[in-house]
């Protein structure tokens, strides 16, 4: 009897018998609904380059190359790579799947001032200094827009999966040649700064955006000595006036003539160099006067030089922290045939390269690492502290050169020379304040 059977297996009280093979057959259909979707056959998938995580929906990870169990529908995969942009793809039974993940080239942005709209290939970046990753080789465009509504644009061909920076200078604050740099601090000292270490406070002040040229030191020239006399008793001939402003005994790049000053063939753009410290001073006091625009020219502060090579960033580098290279400055490279003191760097100029030929800082400004080391206005030992012997007093000059090592290109690194000397290595940038 029904009645006599325990709970655990009779029937509910007033079920039908005849109900019970229909409700199994419902239950059977609701259980399959839950069931594992059985593989029907695999799929292999390879990427190019190997070694990628090839993730499924389920969020198993397995590394390319890998043949997996796919369901008959099929099986949607992602494919991940550090440096590579990922990729998704759909693998069906009997697939054999080669993906080509795309290289993601780091790229600097940075404008002066800072705080421009970026966009790259018309996308949005964010505001300057931006630092993100363009997918894919080949041409890309950046913009930079001002609050302003002033718009620059670049072109960028990313190869070779090296990282890449670009700068813009909004010209209604770069005028003249000049930056404006904002007030700030900096501690100079250590081992390769003054011997006392010591914070400074900076008022706002200007720094030419490139190195000094040997045309402007020749319109200075013209001013300066406008009817010259060369001198056969001189080397190559020169005039009273570049004997005094140029001591020393290496090739001149700029020549006196009856006619005037005018630098050698090509070297009208590169760096003047071999000029001693009271004539970049003299250069100096000439621009305050003929440039008429109420401002006071000068030769840079250690100071002022570094926070501006510095640029708002930790250094060691105007750039940054990323390795030196080819690209980012002309210091003594493969190219350069008397220290090579970098064999592995090749920047492509055996001696000085033209002001502005490598890629300038995020406030704007050319080669404060390498090409010519840049006079500055400050004893190298304190005020009088420090001469050569039988020479002149012993001024600071800051930012490496063509014959130097890359760590001596560093924002920090400095040099003390005789300011009674030039040297073919050493030039300068000017400094201006109101």
């Amino acid at each position: 009897m029904v009645e006599g059977r325990g709970r655990s297996g009779g029937l509910h009280p007033g079920l039908s018998p005849a109900l019970v093979p229909e409700i199994a057959l419902g239950m059977l259909g609701l259980a399959l609904l839950f069931v594992p979707r059985w593989p029907v056959g695999w799929a292999s998938v390879y990427s190019v380059p190997a070694g990628a995580q090839v993730s499924t929906p389920e969020g198993v990870t397995l590394a390319a190359p890998v043949t997996i169990p796919v369901p008959e529908e099929g099986i949607e995969l992602r494919l991940e790579m550090e440096g590579y942009a990922p990729s998704s793809t759909l693998a069906c039974p009997g697939d054999s799947l080669v993906v080509y993940l795309e290289y993601l080239f780091p790229v600097t942005v940075s404008t002066v001032p800072s705080g421009a709209s970026i966009s790259i290939d018309g996308d949005p970046a964010g505001y300057s200094p931006v630092r993100t990753l363009v997918r894919g080789a080949g041409m890309h465009v950046v913009t930079a827009e001002s609050g302003e509504s002033i718009s620059i644009s670049d072109t960028l061909m990313l190869a070779g999966n090296k990282a890449t920076s670009v700068s813009f200078g909004f010209p209604e604050l770069v005028r003249s040649g000049l930056v404006s740099i904002p007030g700030g601090s900096i501690v100079l000292g250590g081992p390769d700064g003054p011997p006392v270490r010591s914070r400074i406070d900076l008022e706002p002040y200007y720094i030419g955006a490139m190195e000094v040229t040997n045309d402007e030191f020749c319109t200075f020239l013209a001013a300066a000595d406008p009817f010259p006399q060369p001198d056969t008793m001189r080397r190559e001939g020169m005039s009273a006036a570049l004997s005094r402003m140029f001591p020393g005994n290496y090739p001149m790049e700029i020549l006196s003539t009856p006619e005037g000053y005018a630098p050698r063939r090509g070297m009208g753009l590169h760096p003047v160099r071999g000029v001693s410290w009271s004539a970049a001073c003299e250069y100096c006091e000439w621009l305050t006067g003929a440039s008429g625009d109420s401002l006071v020219y000068r030769l840079p502060s250690e100071a002022e030089w570094q926070y501006a090579a510095l640029a708002g960033g930790g250094g060691p580098w105007p750039w940054g922290d990323d390795e030196p290279g080819g690209l980012l400055l002309n210091c003594s490279d493969a190219d350069e045939p008397i220290a090579t003191r970098n064999p592995e760097i090749r920047d492509g100029y055996a001696e000085t390269a033209p002001v502005g030929s490598f890629q300038p800082n995020p406030w704007g400004l050319s080669d404060m690492a390498g090409n010519v080391w840049e006079w500055c206005s400050d004893w190298a030992g304190g005020p009088g502290a420090a001469t050569f012997e039988g020479g002149g007093p012993i001024r600071c000059l800051r930012g490496g050169s063509w014959l130097s090592s890359a760590d001596d290109c560093r924002c920090e690194a400095r040099l003390g020379l005789d300011s009674g000397l030039g040297y073919p290595f050493a030039g300068f940038r000017i400094a201006a304040s109101r």
